[in-house]
């Protein structure tokens, strides 16, 4: 099973279109436009699934840099999203010891406070 990324569709592009635009004798499993969550337009490219290795390719010589509907598509092989490392909010800052000293210039030593009972 490949997933290819289908970029360049017009908004107005339905799942049938790519289904012809691809062939209806390939083996598809899935097509998926990817849409705006809110307004559920098209953001203009898809992810189409095919059973076969070699149909993949044909779809791809045959689609890549070619003129749908006066836009230029891009056709290749969908690669799994790189999982980005989970931000650290509490990270400690760098000690700067030039930001101690003029921060504690001029200013009575630090003394604890007694805590309130």
């Amino acid at each position: 099973m490949n997933k290819l990324f289908i970029g360049g569709l017009t908004p107005e592009t339905t799942e049938m279109d790519i289904a012809q635009l691809v062939s209806p004798s390939l083996d598809i499993l899935t097509i998926k436009i990817v849409r705006d969550k809110q307004s559920r337009k098209s953001k203009g490219f898809a992810f189409v699934e095919m059973k076969n290795d070699d149909h993949a390719a044909q779809v791809i010589e045959a689609l890549d840099n070619a003129e749908y509907r006066d836009k230029v598509l891009t056709v290749k092989y969908a690669t799994e999203p790189v999982a980005k490392p989970a931000p650290r909010f509490n990270k400690p800052r760098p000690f700067d010891q030039n930001r101690t000293q003029n921060r504690n210039e001029g200013s009575q030593p630090f003394k604890p406070r007694r805590p309130r009972i």
